[in-house]
């Protein structure tokens, strides 16, 4: 199960810390059948222009230094720690979230089984599949929150089970998430704090801030 956090600010600011943070965390946070969050990680910010910037790597988050210290101030950050589902699924680059389309960045965290979609959908493994099925009602001009609400009943209507189905997607202006964790298990939930003015959404706590959950 990957981690991932939304950071959202009206202003640009200094985000690095914040992301060594989750960082640490990752470090330490396991999955619940033992593995790691270290198979690669991606992170995607706003520039002082509105377009996204990514930077990905297959390296563990706590051991890629350089390129978090190199996070320039923004006021929309998306970060994802990957934990491969199957082993051949390692080492590809191009697996490695946030995914970004546009205006739009996204990350999903999460099991699902038996998923049977009445039609072919493109991508490679489920979270890329997962984000397609966004992507087209984004296109189709539905909000962001109905976007994210309409795929996870989509994938509960057509799937055998789902042990968590979490994703978080913003537009530069604003983010929202899909809590879906129908096992109301701690590791699965997503947990919210603030700090000033500061929005954080997160797949498990970090740093020492007043976090709740969803």
């Amino acid at each position: 199960m990957c981690r991932f956090v939304l950071l959202a600010s009206p202003e640009p600011c200094d985000m690095r810390e914040l992301a060594v943070q989750f960082a640490h965390m990752c470090q330490q946070s396991k999955c619940l059948d033992g593995d790691w969050q270290g198979d690669g990680w991606g992170m995607a910010w706003q520039d002082h222009e509105g377009a996204w910037q990514r930077h990905r790597s297959l390296a563990p988050i706590w051991t890629d230094t350089e390129a978090v210290a190199g996070l320039p101030p923004t006021h929309h950050l998306l970060v994802h720690a990957r934990a491969a589902s199957f082993p051949y699924q390692k080492g590809r680059l191009s697996y490695n979230q946030p995914y970004v389309h546009g205006t739009h960045a996204f990350v999903f965290n999460g099991l699902i089984k038996g998923v049977r979609l009445p039609r072919k959908v493109p991508g490679s493994i489920g979270a890329a599949k997962i984000w397609w099925l966004v992507r087209e009602q984004l296109d189709q001009g539905t909000p962001l929150q109905q976007a994210l609400d309409h795929v996870y009943d989509l994938l509960a209507e057509h799937s055998s089970r789902i042990q968590a189905c979490n994703m978080g997607l913003s537009n530069g202006r604003e983010y929202v998430f899909c809590n879906g964790n129908p096992s109301g298990l701690d590791y699965y939930q997503i947990y919210q704090a603030q700090q000033d003015a500061l929005h954080m959404a997160s797949s498990e706590p970090f740093g020492d801030y007043a976090w709740h959950t969803s």
